[in-house]
């Protein structure tokens, strides 16, 4: 017996769908790798830009240095400092070492203190800070202008007449044939000139300082011959005493006082002179 045929109808479901495959190509996302990479990229060329743009301004015409600007000299010249820095012009700003020519300025005699600054594009800003001199020291046969530091500024002469200092004598080491000034005999001074600071009227009066003694300093007023001995202490209280008593000794000695020793409280120990040539020391 034949077995009927039984169609089945089709399933629907698995129709191929009648739909046209796209044209557009396909989109991918860049992998992290790939964005890191770009970034990298980018970043090199920012800086490689920037290093050209420096290496362009360093070579520029415009820092190299064109004027060099010189304040607070007063007894020395501007045209001394230029002098020193003049071979600066012309260098790159960036390439001068400041305290190698700051170290030249310092051997000029009448420099102090010397500071240096880049201004920019092209300028050397020049502060000058001078000696100032406290007494005009008899070395040998010269006076000069020497400051606290025992610095032997400059040969005293008409140039600086402006300056009312008194001479000091036994300032250079002893033994010692170079223009040496001794440390103690210097630090002395200051001392004693120091002494007066408060009193500009005594001051003004000290004509001539010996400190050859350094246990017993040596002073000499304005048209006075009379040698005043005054220890190491209490200079200006006993050129002050003597002030105020050697009107009344003078007078009870016609012949004048070749010195008179401050030294001892209470006390004052004469001497007249003996000799009619006596005078102030030169």
């Amino acid at each position: 017996m034949t077995a009927p045929v039984v169609t089945a109808p089709a399933d629907k479901r698995f129709r191929r769908a009648q739909v046209k495959p796209s044209t557009q190509p396909r989109r991918t996302t860049p992998s992290p790798r790939w964005r890191v990479a770009a970034l990298i990229v980018a970043v090199v060329g920012v800086l490689v830009a920037m290093a050209w743009s420096v290496v362009s301004g360093l070579t520029s015409p415009w820092l190299r240095v064109q004027d060099i600007r010189v304040t607070g000299t007063h007894r020395m010249s501007e045209g001394d400092v230029l002098g020193v820095l003049d071979e600066l012009k012309g260098r790159h700003i960036f390439d001068v070492d400041l305290a190698e020519w700051q170290d030249r300025l310092h051997a000029l005699p009448w420099v102090h203190d010397a500071t240096l600054r880049r201004e920019l594009p092209s300028t050397v800003a020049v502060r000058i800070t001078e000696r100032s001199p406290i007494a005009i020291a008899r070395l040998g046969s010269t006076l000069y202008l020497v400051d606290s530091d025992g610095m032997i500024i400059d040969e005293y002469g008409p140039a600086y007449a402006a300056f009312n200092l008194p001479i000091v004598e036994g300032l250079l080491t002893p033994g010692s044939v170079a223009l040496a000034i001794d440390a103690e005999r210097l630090s002395l001074t200051g001392r004693v000139l120091s002494s007066f600071g408060t009193q500009p009227a005594l001051a003004r009066q000290v004509s001539q300082v010996d400190v050859s003694d350094a246990g017993n300093v040596v002073v000499w007023l304005n048209g006075d011959p009379t040698a005043l001995y005054l220890g190491t202490d209490q200079f200006a209280a006993r050129v002050q005493q003597y002030l105020d008593l050697g009107a009344t000794v003078r007078e009870r000695l016609s012949s004048g006082l070749e010195y008179v020793d401050l030294r001892f409280p209470d006390r004052l120990y004469v001497k007249p002179v003996r000799q009619a040539s006596a005078g102030p020391r030169p």
